[in-house]
């Protein structure tokens, strides 16, 4: 029993001890963990620790410096942008504003009683150009497709006559200008209606009477028309007066092509309004005393007029205005000036004159200008749409009394240049052009039409295969051996086809449709 007590005991003493041991190494550990000894692994992990927090510490530290930086920049740009923003942003409202403005204003002024708008829609042209963003100019493949879609297809040509300015010097400019342009503006419809018409191969668009009643005559309405029409082909014709020399300024600008160069060139026509006006009256009064030599009614009205008359032709010769004014006439032309009648003024305010008067003004505008306005139609069409000129065909029906030698020479030069550029351009259409260029030569020479056409038949049948004896054909023998080998060149055929017999007519209609 003792034995067994003391093994007891023995084993109650180691599992104290073994209990001890274990509880000291428990809190030992516990005990690193709350206090760390030097060297002990738990002071190293907590060293570590206390290091990577302050690399932490410090690392914040710099991200915190370098946001806030970063952060000042962007305000900064921030607020720079933002001012530049409000500064671009203000001088594109002023600029939109001012454009507003600029529209208005032009709109406000336009000098015709139509639209500038509504032109451009008629004509199908893009009015963004007003915003500043027009596309023409610019060689993309779309506009260049327009382009070529366009060649052949007639583009109008526009023309406007400004009413006819007046120096303040002129007796009675009001009505005188009233008269002219009255004149003017009919005598230029009527050819360009039936020769240029709208519908026709070869379209002008002339502007009758459009001008706004509170437009006044003078050198601004070509700017005006150039702010709206820059895209369209346009002639603007400014006629002013001073009593001795008549001024016409062109200006003109898309013919051709779609150019947008604004030309502008003035013609002068010395005429001395006293003289035309003078003689005119003196004609007239004679004719009409002549007409009255045996009428014997007593009548008031009559007998002022027949009075009026006799006043005219009496100051007339009594003051020999007829020799005076020839030889004023004749030294102007030969120097350039005269002092004959000048000691009497506007000597016309001594006559009793009426709106037949003026008519030789208005005639002699009327041809000037229409003249280079159809030669100008010829030149546009010839180069944008390929067109033969019309005006050498119609110019003896129209103008007959005012062409000479060397204006008909002025305008086949100009035509010849015009068909040199095509040349240049089309070389491979050389010859046709070369035909067309000699037929429309000898229209505008003092040479009959009949020859001119022979003339022109027998280029046209030797191209198409006619021996040497050509030359000694007649007109009818021509136009049999054309007809028999006729080609597709259309334009010849038209040319030409005036002079065919109605027999021939009908064989050439035949021929041209089995070449369909």
């Amino acid at each position: 029993m003792s034995m067994i007590a003391g093994l007891i005991g023995v084993a109650k003493i180691a599992g104290g001890i073994i209990t001890a041991r274990v509880v000291g190494k428990t809190l030992d550990a516990i005990g690193e963990r709350i206090f760390p000894y030097d060297k002990s692994k738990a002071y190293k992990q907590a060293e570590h620790n206390a290091a990577k927090q302050k690399e932490l510490e410090l690392m914040r530290e710099t991200f915190q410096e370098r946001l806030q930086r970063d952060n000042i920049q962007a305000q900064e740009r921030l607020a720079v942008f933002n001012r530049h923003s409000a500064m671009i942003l203000a001088e594109k409202n002023a600029h939109f504003a001012l454009r507003h403005t600029l529209i208005q204003d032009a709109i406000r002024n336009f000098p015709l009683n139509i639209s500038p708008l509504v032109l451009l829609e008629n004509n199908n042209i893009d009015i963004s150009f007003l915003l500043g963003e027009s596309s023409y100019g610019k060689e993309d493949a779309q506009n260049l497709d327009v382009i070529f879609d366009g060649i052949g297809k007639a583009k109008p040509l526009n023309v406007f006559i400004t009413p006819m300015h007046i120096d303040t010097r002129v007796n009675g400019k009001e009505v005188i200008a009233a008269q002219v342009f009255d004149s003017v503006y009919s005598s230029l419809e009527s050819v360009f209606v039936n020769e240029y018409s709208r519908n026709s191969e070869r379209p002008v668009i002339f502007y009758s009477t459009a001008w706004n009643k509170n437009v006044k005559g003078g050198l601004h309405a070509a700017d005006e028309l150039y702010y709206f029409l820059k895209e369209m082909p346009t002639i603007v014709v400014e006629p002013r007066f001073d009593g001795k020399t008549i001024k016409l300024m062109f200006s003109c600008w898309g013919i051709g092509y779609l150019s947008q160069i604004h030309s502008r060139q003035e013609l002068q026509i010395p005429l001395d309004l006293n003289a035309m006006i003078a003689i005119s009256a003196y004609d007239r009064s004679k004719r009409a005393l002549e007409s009255l030599t045996n009428v014997t009614i007593e009548q008031k009205l009559l007998k002022e007029q027949r009075a009026m008359f006799e006043h005219n032709v009496a100051i007339f010769e009594n003051l020999s205005l007829g020799r005076r004014i020839e030889k004023r006439l004749r030294e102007i032309q030969e120097i350039g000036k005269s002092t004959e009648l000048d000691e009497l003024g506007d000597y016309c305010k001594l006559l009793y004159i009426n709106q037949t008067d003026v008519i030789g003004i208005a005639d002699i505008i009327s041809a000037t200008t229409g003249m280079i306005i159809a030669v100008l139609s010829d030149t546009h069409h010839l180069l944008a749409n390929d067109i033969t000129p019309r005006f050498p065909y119609i110019y003896k029906t129209y103008f007959k009394d005012f062409v000479t030698p060397e204006l008909l020479k002025g305008f086949s030069d100009m035509y010849e240049r015009t068909y040199l550029k095509l040349k240049e351009e089309f070389p491979e259409q050389e010859y046709r052009r070369l035909i067309e260029k000699e037929y429309v030569k000898k229209l505008l020479t003092n040479q009959s039409d009949s020859d001119a056409v022979r003339d022109a038949l027998i280029q046209k049948c030797t191209v198409l295969g006619a021996d040497g004896s050509v030359t000694n054909w007649t007109v009818n023998e021509l136009i049999n051996y054309y007809i028999d080998n006729i080609d597709d060149d259309d334009r010849f055929r038209k040319s030409v086809q005036k002079w065919f017999t109605p027999e021939q007519n009908m064989r050439c209609n035949k021929k041209m449709l089995s070449l369909l």
